[in-house]
């Protein structure tokens, strides 16, 4: 670490938060680098809603069941691909499969379709609290050393030029 930045370490470390430690340097040292949690500042985001193929075929089947038979047997391998983007949650490629097949569907089972194809859920994946920055973060210094701070305390070993 430079002098500048042992400068404005130093200058850290006279505070009182510090006191406590006596000359325990690692123990400042993790204490200065230590990233808190903190609520996490990014919203949390929606994913679509994970949906398969029984469920699709249901909603079809509730608004127009006569077309289901003709549909499985007519379009066995567009399902298939159906099938393997709703597993994947591939929203985009599902509704372009679906598309494909529609056109013997009555209104209702395509709009019974769509709207299965456009519910979210929150997304399970963000978590309410991240790491925080360290107080060496936010002082612009890198990962503090034990050795940093037994230097800071002990000014007569760095300060000479």
């Amino acid at each position: 670490m430079n002098k500048q930045r042992l400068t404005i370490l130093a200058a850290e470390l006279a505070k009182s938060d510090y006191a406590d430690y006596g000359q325990d340097y690692p123990a400042i040292a993790a204490a200065l680098n230590e990233r808190p949690s903190i609520a996490n500042p990014t919203p949390q985001g929606t994913i679509p809603k994970p949906l398969n193929l029984h469920v699709i075929l249901g909603a079809i089947a509730t608004t127009d069941a006569a077309a289901v038979p003709g549909l499985v047997q007519a379009h066995g391998p567009i399902l298939d691909r159906i099938d393997r983007a709703l597993a994947d949650n591939n929203r985009e490629a599902t509704s372009d499969y679906f598309f494909i097949i529609s056109s013997g569907l009555n209104d209702a089972a395509k709009t019974a379709v769509q709207t299965l194809l456009a519910q979210t859920e929150p997304d399970p994946s963000w978590q309410s609290t991240v790491a925080g920055d360290s107080v060496a973060t936010t002082l612009g210094l890198p990962v503090v050393s034990e050795m940093d701070v037994q230097l800071c305390l002990h000014p007569e070993l760095w300060s000479g030029d």
